[in-house]
């Protein structure tokens, strides 16, 4: 975990490099041998879900992953970050003996030329998702999505943890969840959470705790031998059904003293006869 605060202090202290920068080279580098020079040994994952409308017709994800690992100096390599369709608000930064030299954006993805001054570094990118809406939307767009259920409420999926087509030399992995509101209960009825899936081999560190202060309920997981391979973390977030209104107090009162009005006058006038 103290790698990760200081991942999160190199993101905040690097600006962001956009995908129309992505051309930029520098030329002094230009003639270092190309390889794939860069062995990952440390992967993280984290994610915020927030939302405030109760069809969650407002959720959004924040996306935020970080690679460290081993480097060679002198020598340059590329790599390929895929970002789903509907994501948003795209930001990418370097670590440590890494620059940037050159790249290209594609479809849904960003092509990225690396040079390396020394023996290690990393790099970082972030960028959120609204939620997809099935049936015409799901995981392939966005990392939650919500459904209609039968009965009228609404359920929210989440389906994530990432992967890597770098080379893995024994990394180490941490999954992060953090949700808005207390989803700290199991089952599948309104306001709880349902646990789907999460593969074999990942340590649960917090089992979706709620914290009470901060209003949200933190998942986390870790394996030390991570493959390279998404842990396909799933769970689904369940609202309770839509209810019909209830009367307010005072409009039951009003009607009750009217009916109970109109009886007491039906029988004075039946005791006047």
């Amino acid at each position: 975990m103290q790698r990760l605060l200081q991942w999160r202090f190199a993101l905040s202290q690097v600006s962001s490099i956009t995908f129309a920068l992505l051309g930029a080279v520098s030329s002094w580098c230009l003639g270092a041998p190309s390889s794939h020079a860069f062995e990952l040994t440390y992967r993280a994952s984290i994610y915020e879900v927030d939302f405030s409308a109760t069809d969650f017709s407002d959720a959004v994800v924040k996306y935020t992953a970080y690679t460290y690992g081993s480097t060679f100096p002198g020598e340059n390599f590329s790599f390929e970050i895929a970002v789903k369709p509907f994501f948003q608000n795209y930001a990418f930064s370097l670590h440590r003996d890494l620059i940037l030299t050159g790249g290209e954006s594609r479809s849904n993805a960003a092509l990225y030329e690396v040079f390396s001054l020394g023996y290690e570094g990393g790099y970082a990118w972030s960028y959120q998702t609204p939620v997809a809406t099935a049936p015409f939307a799901g995981f392939g767009e966005s990392w939650i999505q919500r459904s209609q259920k039968d009965d009228g409420g609404w359920d929210l999926a989440f389906l994530g943890g990432g992967a890597t087509t770098e080379i893995v030399v024994q990394a180490s992995y941490e999954l992060v969840v953090s949700i808005v509101g207390d989803w700290s209960r199991s089952g599948t009825r309104g306001n709880q959470l349902a646990f789907v899936n999460l593969k074999p081999g990942y340590t649960i560190l917090k089992n979706f705790i709620y914290d009470k202060e901060a209003n949200r309920t933190l998942f986390a997981a870790t394996r030390a031998d991570w493959d390279g391979r998404s842990p396909d973390f799933h769970f689904i977030l369940n609202q309770p059904t839509p209810v019909q209104p209830v009367p307010e107090p005072t409009t039951l009162l009003g009607a009750g003293l009217a009916m109970a009005g109109s009886l007491a006058g039906r029988r004075y006038a039946q005791s006047r006869r």
